[in-house]
């Protein structure tokens, strides 16, 4: 969670740009697509079929960064880079298939956010507008299509095929023409040699649960208590946050309502603003953060297993909620299994995804790379602030594959093989101004972890 919306940013409308891509890992994300224009009543071409790209058992996959040198968490492959290339459609092709390709391997998950802008040629009348989401896995082939609607032909009319969104690659040629000409010779659609998304499946032994009769939890930790602070203390400058991480059980925090409690949905992070400003080492706070770290707490640490968190999620504006993990040699390096920046007035609380790993040391980071991604639109998740899901990571010699109720939604090469990891779960707060309204609470209703 150290500093990270420097590297997330915004691109304007689907439609109106060309789209921008994020070097060294980085992750951006898009404003909505405007709504499709509905298709001319013309009649359907018949389509011909030419000769597949792809034939024959799916080929395997060359890893290069099985031999690469992560110098302990300090270095990381370079990323592919992604791009479309143009295609052409002759009068009876009745569909397009536009080629998106990657320049080599991807040592992470790509998530590309593809679609159509018009041309001469135009949506609902030439071809059928096209938004959609192209995932490139480590170890898929390189190369996919995506199929649009062809509605009719006009010799020499052309379309613009882009990349609007991208996770997890470079992008240079971010947009590619599509033209209409008799001379064209069709892309068939590739055949699909993609390796479909994990379910995730908790393979190693329980460790420890989150449990309501056994939970602990203190000012600095212990071993079988969580620390309501960080290992540096209750102040984090260096993420400009403005809330104080508090507990209510201690001396100076005794006047504020409970930080932590139980009730029957499970356990509560409770985040406010201040009635009265407090002041704690020399400065002023208006808000409180809620921090549960697990430094101390033996049982939770996992160099090779899985965790997983079931939480309903804060929805009010300036709350970060973050699920991640942490080593004992300091930061970095850093898991974010997940969080969610509400206090970036784009992000969507209730179906935006974020997970990302930050590589370096002695508090300098090396390199980032994630996914920032609408969990409704890739995998059908809404609901985050309004009932329970479940987060969940698998930490494997060979990969770091992260989970949104089950499903897959990033995996990356692991840079840390040894590494052991501890948890934390917080409601940080970034709130220059008021911060009320809706609700500043996490709930988390159940938390383990297993060892492999």
């Amino acid at each position: 969670m150290q500093s990270k919306y420097l590297r997330i940013f915004m691109i304007l409308l689907l439609s109106s740009c060309g789209g921008s891509g994020s070097s060294g890992g980085g992750t951006v994300v898009t404003a909505p697509a405007p709504s499709p224009v509905a298709p001319a009543p013309t009649p359907t071409p018949t389509p011909t079929i030419a000769a597949p790209i792809a034939t024959g058992p799916c080929p395997q996959a060359e890893m290069p960064w099985r031999s690469f040198d992560f110098r302990r968490g300090m270095a990381f492959p370079d990323l592919a880079e992604a791009r479309v290339e143009p295609a052409s459609y002759d009068a009876a092709s009745g569909v397009v298939n536009v080629p998106v390709v990657l320049d080599r391997q991807t040592p992470v998950t790509v998530i590309l956010r593809v679609g159509t802008v018009d041309g001469s040629a135009r949506a609902g009348v030439d071809f059928q507008w096209t938004n959609r989401w192209v995932v490139f896995r480590p170890g898929d082939p390189l190369r996919q299509t995506v199929k649009i609607p062809v509605v009719r032909h006009v010799e020499g009319r052309s379309f613009t095929f882009q990349i609007n969104q991208i996770n997890g690659a470079t992008g240079a040629n971010n947009a590619a023409s599509v033209t209409a000409t008799a001379a064209a010779t069709p892309f068939e659609s590739i055949t699909d040699c993609r390796r479909a998304g994990r379910s995730f499946l908790a393979t190693g032994t329980l460790a420890y649960s989150l449990d309501r009769s056994s939970f602990a939890m203190s000012d600095l930790g212990s071993a079988n208590a969580w620390a309501t602070s960080l290992s540096y203390g209750r102040e984090r400058f260096a993420n400009e946050e403005t809330g104080l991480y508090v507990d209510s059980t201690l001396p100076p925090f005794r006047h504020l309502d409970p930080t932590f409690r139980w009730t029957d949905e499970g356990l509560v992070l409770h985040t406010e603003q201040f009635a009265t400003p407090i002041v704690y080492n020399g400065s002023t706070y208006r808000q409180s953060a809620a921090m549960l770290d697990g430094r101390k707490l033996q049982a939770a640490r996992v160099t090779f297993g899985q965790y997983e968190w079931v939480a309903k999620l804060p929805d009010r504006a300036g709350s970060w909620p973050a699920f991640w993990l942490k080593t004992d040699r300091g930061w970095p390096p850093e898991i974010d299994v997940f969080e969610g920046f509400n206090y970036q007035s784009w992000w969507k609380a209730d179906t935006f995804i974020s997970s990302t790993i930050h590589g370096g040391e002695a508090g300098k980071r090396a390199f980032m790379t994630g996914v920032v991604a609408d969990a409704e639109a890739l995998f059908g998740i809404s609901g985050l602030t309004t009932g329970f899901h479940r987060y969940a990571v698998d930490i494997q010699p060979d990969f770091i594959t992260t989970f949104v109720d089950g499903i897959e939604v990033n995996q990356v090469v692991n840079p840390f093989p040894g590494e052991t990891w501890y948890p934390l779960m917080d409601v940080a707060v970034r709130a220059p101004g008021d911060y009320s309204g809706k609700s500043g609470d996490m709930v988390v209703q159940n938390f383990r972890a297993w060892r492999n």
